[in-house]
């Protein structure tokens, strides 16, 4: 997203650093923090006390070091800290049927060393104990996404599609718009 496209308003939106593939977490690990504290500095100022420093343990290389470059710049910015976690499986167990369905995706076989690896095995959807344990140093971060939870509120009506209100030509109803327009193929 870009920085830019915010900068009309960002009532109601709550914001994260996205962990060490945002811009913040990007130049904390290529070693510039200066970079890094102006970027977190921007969004903090676009998203007042919405912005969190986010940080996630799953596996992926250099994490213990974004984790204490991240929780550094949250304290002499005085921004919070919130611990995540990418779920891309629901199971550990689903962790091969995962990678195949990337090989399949991506037109690549399993073995093949030279595939890119993107995702870990520990990407399924943790429990609250194993997160508990996993951020037991940083209890402050497990609090903050609670805290963040308690900010959200939507209310969804189930079972009844619901489209967005869309101008249409000749102020004619929505209905009758697609359906002329399905007509027309």
């Amino acid at each position: 997203m870009r920085r830019e496209w915010f900068h009309e308003g960002t009532s109601g939106l709550i914001a994260l650093s996205g962990a060490h593939l945002g811009d913040v977490g990007s130049s904390l690990l290529t070693g510039n923090a200066t970079q890094a504290k102006q970027y977190a500095q921007e969004w903090a100022a676009l998203f007042a006390n919405r912005y969190y420093i986010e940080v996630q343990r799953c596996g992926f290389p250099d994490e213990e070091l974004h984790i204490h470059a991240a929780t550094r710049l949250a304290a002499e910015l005085a921004l919070p800290v919130v611990a995540t976690h990418p779920v891309q499986f629901l199971e550990a167990a689903d962790f091969k049927a995962h990678e195949a369905r990337v090989c399949i995706a991506e037109g690549y076989v399993l073995n093949d060393k030279r595939r890119v690896k993107e995702f870990t095995d520990q990407q399924y959807f943790k429990t609250q104990a194993e997160m508990a344990e996993l951020f037991a140093d940083l209890p402050e971060a497990l609090q903050n996404s609670v805290e963040i939870a308690k900010r959200c509120n939507l209310t969804l009506t189930l079972g009844k599609p619901r489209l967005p209100d869309f101008p249409t030509p000749n102020g004619e109803s929505l209905d009758d718009f697609l359906r002329g327009e399905s007509e027309r193929g």
